[in-house]
């Protein structure tokens, strides 16, 4: 377990690494187009398409990052004042929840992403001779990603919690 700590410690270095990266590029574009656009009255061709694929990938490198470092909000205010046991129930039961609407992203995703790939002669970018696929193909991949994490490192050391509990 301890090897999947590390790695996971590892891998969420290398996504807060690459978020830092496409943070100044996005930067970067944004605000070259705005200085094109405004001092030159030339706006780049590419700029907001640009802008908008580093924003999707930095929102969804963002959710990752927030669910490997346990960063997002969480909201304890009754669960605090319940028994252990109570509170290890509501966790599984909440992981559980999360685990399904994960599974519907990564269904819908791929779904989508699927779809995307078989018509790809069709659907290019504006501007940008890729195909769009490119943009959303990060969306199933994340979620399958935050779906193994949720195994491992939630629902499986909740239920090994339960068990304990049980035998106390």
């Amino acid at each position: 377990m301890q090897s999947l700590t590390d790695t996971y410690r590892r891998l969420g270095q290398i996504v807060y690494i690459m978020a830092a990266v496409l943070t100044f590029l996005f930067f970067l574009m944004v605000l070259a187009n705005v200085i094109s656009r405004y001092v030159f009255s030339a706006p780049i061709l590419v700029g907001d398409e640009m802008a908008f694929y580093l924003f999707v990938y930095l929102a969804i490198l963002g959710v990752y990052y927030a669910y490997i470092t346990r960063a997002h909000i969480r909201v304890d205010l009754v669960t605090s004042h319940l028994s252990e046991r109570t509170q290890e129930w509501l966790g599984l039961a909440t992981t559980l929840f999360e685990l399904a609407i994960w599974v519907v992203i990564l269904w819908q995703g791929a779904f989508v992403t699927y779809d995307l790939v078989t018509r790809t002669h069709i659907l290019h970018a504006y501007t940008l001779k890729v195909p769009v696929v490119i943009t959303f193909i990060v969306v199933p991949i994340t979620a399958l990603l935050i779906l193994v994490h949720i195994i491992l490192m939630n629902l499986i050391p909740r239920i090994e919690q339960l068990k304990q509990l049980r035998r106390k």
